[in-house]
């Protein structure tokens, strides 16, 4: 027992001498003096990075929002004003259209009442089958169309026009630089090839002043190819004309 009382006395005190007499590890402190300290462990590295991935194939011209039971079939009825549509436009915000600048300018909610009042045909999209005389949320299209007929006012939400006109594109560069801008004409230029190089078709179900049913159908198309004059002997052409010959294109430096 006495053995055994010896041995745990030698082993306590070897613990003990151990303890005392190994080195003990260095220490670390960072200075508050700029507000910044690198934690001790972390070795030297390289710059820190971003690495961003972007999709820039032709799909990507291809509107953004297509029947999903049937994705390439170039028609979409699928518009619910309960949704919210990424785009170009402010969802919560009207435009009509500009048919002398051609393109859509921001108007106030008295301007879209005003046409509302006076409007030949709203859109009405049954987003309450329960409450289906309640079509007040739902008029997001305005049209007016004179005795020629033609189409003398257009106004849409923006919810609307961006499931109408949003390509993929569209949205990727809202995301990353606010859009492709246009200085010459201040605005934002959309950039779509409709559905793969074709008309893409959108339809909404509107009603007339009476009541009566009818269809709102819009033909979403990619710009068309600017065309220039072929090159001609003999022609008087203004400074700055663009013409072709056989392929080439030539700009005149001044007239005659």
């Amino acid at each position: 027992m006495q053995a055994f009382k010896k041995n745990i006395s030698a082993f306590v005190i070897l613990i003990i001498i151990f303890s005392v007499s190994s080195p003990c590890p260095e220490a670390f402190g960072g200075s508050c003096a700029s507000g910044v300290a690198v934690p001790p462990f972390l070795g030297s590295s390289s710059t820190p990075n971003l690495l961003i991935l972007i999709d820039n194939s032709a799909s990507m011209y291809d509107l953004a929002y297509v029947n999903e039971s049937n994705p390439e079939g170039c028609y979409d009825d699928t518009y619910k004003s309960i949704l919210s549509y990424a785009g170009y436009f402010e969802p919560d915000k009207w435009y009509a259209y500009s048919f002398g600048a051609e393109r859509f300018v921001q108007i106030t909610d008295a301007a879209a009442a005003a046409i509302s009042a006076s409007a030949t045909y709203k859109s009405y999209v049954e987003n309450d089958p329960a409450d289906a005389a309640d079509d007040s949320d739902a008029q997001d299209a305005l049209i007016i169309i004179n005795a020629t007929p033609a189409v003398t006012v257009f106004a849409g939400k923006g919810n609307f026009l961006n499931w109408a006109t949003a390509s993929k594109l569209d949205i990727e560069k809202k995301i990353l630089t606010g859009g492709k801008y246009k200085p010459a004409a201040s605005a934002i230029l959309m950039e779509s090839r409709g559905c793969l190089n074709r008309r893409m078709i959108k339809k909404i179900a509107a009603k007339d002043a009476g009541g009566g049913d009818f269809y709102l159908t819009l033909g979403i198309t990619p710009p068309s190819a600017e065309g220039f004059d072929p090159w001609e002997d003999a022609t008087v052409y203004a400074a700055g004309s663009i013409v072709s010959d056989y392929g080439n294109f030539y700009s005149t430096a001044a007239g005659g």
